[in-house]
Order: structure tokens, then C-alpha cells, then sequence
């Protein structure tokens, strides 16, 4: 069990609600391809706390890389 924390870039302000929802449809839904399960997900103005379960196979470093690149994918 992992808890991530992810600051925005220059810790600019930018989750909004709408934002906040689409985000968490992200994460749940390539939660089971990637074999990463969120435990918890919660949200500041400028930073995102992920308290993630994920397989024993995969370094805390491969599955930041990983969670990270799909977010901001998908998110922007």
C-alpha cells in the first residue's frame, strides 16, 4: 500500500469539481487493466492524494510513472 501525492505544476489551482469527477473516472476505470487499486482518492486546489494497492510485481517508482502519465493523458 502506497499514499502518492501529486502537486500540480507550479501548484497552480486548476481542480475544479468538474475536473475532480473526470479524474476519478480515470482512475477507476484503468484501475483494473493496470492492476492498480485506489483505496482512496482525495483532492486539494493544487494536489491530489492517492492511497493506492497495487500487485507486489510493480515498483512504488514504475506505478507513479504509470498512474501519472495515464491521468495526464487522459485528463488534458
Amino acid at each position: 500500500m502506497s499514499h502518492l501525492v501529486f502537486s500540480l505544476k507550479n501548484r497552480n489551482t486548476v481542480l475544479t469539481e468538474e475536473r475532480w469527477v473526470v479524474l476519478m473516472q480515470i482512475c477507476l476505470s484503468s484501475s483494473e487493466r493496470y492492476e492498480v487499486y485506489f483505496l482512496y482518492i482525495g483532492y486539494e486546489s493544487d494536489h491530489v492524494h492517492f492511497l493506492v494497492l497495487s500487485v507486489p510485481s510493480y515498483s512504488v517508482s514504475k506505478m507513479t510513472i504509470r498512474l501519472k502519465s495515464i491521468t495526464a493523458k487522459r485528463l488534458f
